[in-house]
């Protein structure tokens, strides 16, 4: 990880550099579909941001992922979280 660090830190700080149309290419690569019209630039760069991540260092433990997947099953059966 320490060797990776710098480089991680690298790519993250260069997305606030990339146009538009770039960060729309990540994301067409990562989600295979393009983003839902009228996405913010910002939340582009933090889409990018987070699979950068997730590809250098692993994403979600297995646990978070079922915590996750249990909200959001609750949340469709209508269920209120406070």
């Amino acid at each position: 990880m320490a060797k990776r660090k710098p480089v991680l830190e690298h790519q993250l700080q260069a997305l606030d550099r990339l146009p538009r149309a770039d960060l729309i290419d990540l994301w067409r690569k990562r989600y295979g579909a393009p983003p839902p019209s009228g996405v913010r630039q910002p939340l582009l760069i933090r889409s990018a941001a987070w699979r950068i991540q997730e590809d250098m260092v692993g994403g979600l433990s297995v646990g978070c992922v079922f915590r996750r997947n249990g909200t959001v099953v609750s949340l469709n059966r209508g269920q209120q979280f406070h």
